[in-house]
Order: C-alpha cells, then structure tokens, then sequence
C-alpha cells in the first residue's frame, strides 16, 4: 500500500491527525493483507523524516525523482 500526497494543515498540527490517518491506513493495508505501507519524502526534509520515523516508518533507499533526492520509507501494517 503507498501513501501518496500525506499532509496535515499546520493549522491544526499537533492534534493527533496525521498519527490517526496513518493508524487508518495500516489498519486498510492489514486488512487487505498487505505487507507494507510505502512512501517517499523529500531527502532534506529532516522534521518530516523524524516524525515518520516515530510513527514506525523506517528507511529503505534514495532515489532521485524530478531531479530530486527522496527517501523511500516503509512500515509493516
């Protein structure tokens, strides 16, 4: 399952949202017997990459995407 385009307005940050979102999907992905949820992020966006890192995300390569360098991260569902 890929999580594409995940974002949660820093008007409302810190509400739990994203956590819920991403408890949302992981639930859908195991309940469609998927193994993993997949994203990628920007390579430099550091806070971004620590908070899905603390939601169980972890790293699992570098690719360059429109001349960009973005980590592929994924967690079990």
């Amino acid at each position: 399952m890929y999580l594409h385009s995940f974002a949660v307005s820093r008007k409302v940050a810190g509400q739990g949202i994203g956590n819920e979102v991403i408890s949302f999907v992981r639930d859908m992905g195991s309940a469609q017997q998927r193994q993993f949820i997949r994203l990628d992020c920007s390579a430099s966006s550091k806070r971004l990459i620590h908070w899905y890192e603390k939601q169980g995300f972890y790293f699992v390569d570098t690719v360059i995407v429109n001349s960009k360098n973005m980590l592929l991260m994924e967690m079990s569902c």
